[in-house]
């Protein structure tokens, strides 16, 4: 599935949405692709930075959902 999404607020909304499964073979100690995708699409290599080691769900969604939306 590829996501054209036009803002930090809708990929909130879609990493909230899927599937465990999913959610994880973007996000590991090894990869974050939302980390990627938020500086490179985005622009905000802070936020990026900040988010990176963040592996949990539930860690990354309160993050973004505090100072992103």
């Amino acid at each position: 599935m590829e996501w054209l999404l036009e803002s930090i607020r809708e990929l909130i909304s879609v990493i909230a949405r899927m599937p465990d499964e999913t959610f994880y073979h973007h996000v590991s100690y090894q990869r974050n692709d939302f980390a990627n995708w938020i500086r490179d699409i985005y622009r905000q290599p802070e936020v990026a930075n900040t988010i990176l080691i963040m592996i949990s769900r539930k860690e990354l969604l309160d993050f973004l959902l505090k100072n992103m939306s």
